[in-house]
């Protein structure tokens, strides 16, 4: 009788050298396509962050329709107690915002730490740059502790955006966003009155040619919650809500954006001044409501002519 053998072959395996090729390859793949993988990330990073900027500056024109003025940065400058700082822009803007249930936790007749730290420690999603991080990935380090912001409003050229107790405006609070003008109560201390002093018809030099509001520069040498990184609610140290752009017209310092080299930080400069960790531009809300991606090394003075309403200088190109 005649027999069949049936052989079974043995599946062969990788190689050694086999394998390492593979992964070889695959490690390539991956190199080449991690750096696509982040720039659509930061693309889509920008995106929203252009959408916050464009909220924002909307929620300024509501503002505008209803109040008869643009947001003041705060609502008073007084500094009878150096305790007691007054709201900014940040809790003013919420109700245009959508933040209504949130506005109306607060008193804005009442000093910041006269709220307790369950209204003051929230934080508002547009107020953020996706880039830099999340709205809840840090809160202030002031008593009481509260919320944080990337973008910040327009004071000028600098050195001041400030109103005086008879309603006065500096002379170099040439932004779009300064002070309002107030009237305070004592025993207790309190803002009885207080209305803004910046209309459309008195941004002169074209409101698509004046910054409002833009992404504010934080130091690599600060940590988040402290220093000009602070809560955006308070008035206390005005660089956590407010900076400055171009060259100061009292001091000669220069407000640029970003790019600060070791030699250049100096305190009270670079920290009052706007910028982002997006690679090459700064997103900033115009006063006519557009958004704008300006370039960090845009010429210092043609960003000082952004920033002012009313300079009457030819803007140039950017």
């Amino acid at each position: 009788m005649c027999r069949i053998v049936f052989s079974r072959s043995r599946p062969r395996g990788f190689t050694l050298v086999e394998l390492l090729v593979v992964i070889a390859i695959i490690g390539v793949l991956v190199a080449l396509l991690l750096p696509a993988v982040q720039m659509a990330r930061e693309s889509a990073r920008r995106t929203q962050c252009t959408n916050h900027a464009k909220q924002l500056g909307l929620a300024a024109h509501n503002f505008h329709d209803i109040r008869g003025w643009l947001p003041p940065s705060r609502v008073s400058n007084d500094a009878t107690d150096a305790n007691q700082n007054w709201v900014t822009w940040a809790v003013l803007m919420l109700p245009y915002v959508e933040q209504q249930n949130y506005y109306n936790q607060w008193d804005i007749t009442k000093a910041y730490e006269l709220h307790p730290q369950t209204i003051t420690q929230q934080a508002v999603s547009v107020y953020f740059c996706p880039s830099r991080r999340r709205s809840t990935a840090a809160y202030s380090k002031d008593t009481p502790s509260g919320g944080l912001s990337d973008f910040a409003s327009c004071g000028g050229r600098g050195a001041n955006d400030g109103v005086n107790a008879n309603g006065g405006q500096n002379q170099y609070a040439h932004g779009a966003m300064i002070c309002a003008r107030w009237v305070m109560t004592s025993s207790p201390l309190r803002v009885s009155l207080w209305n803004g002093l910046i209309r459309m018809a008195v941004v002169t030099d074209g409101t698509s040619n004046t910054i409002l509001m833009g992404e504010k520069t934080v130091r690599r040498t600060t940590k988040w919650g402290s220093n000009e990184d602070r809560t955006v609610y308070f008035s206390g140290n005005l660089n956590n809500s407010r900076r400055f752009a171009g060259i100061d017209l009292k001091t000669g310092d220069n407000y640029k954006l970003d790019g600060f080299t070791a030699a250049e930080i100096v305190q009270g400069v670079d920290n009052q001044t706007f910028g982002s960790l997006h690679p090459s531009s700064v997103t900033f809300a115009m006063c006519d409501g557009s958004v704008k991606s300006i370039a960090k090394n845009i010429n210092i003075t043609t960003l000082g002519n952004l920033a002012e309403r009313d300079d009457g200088n030819t803007i140039g190109d950017y």
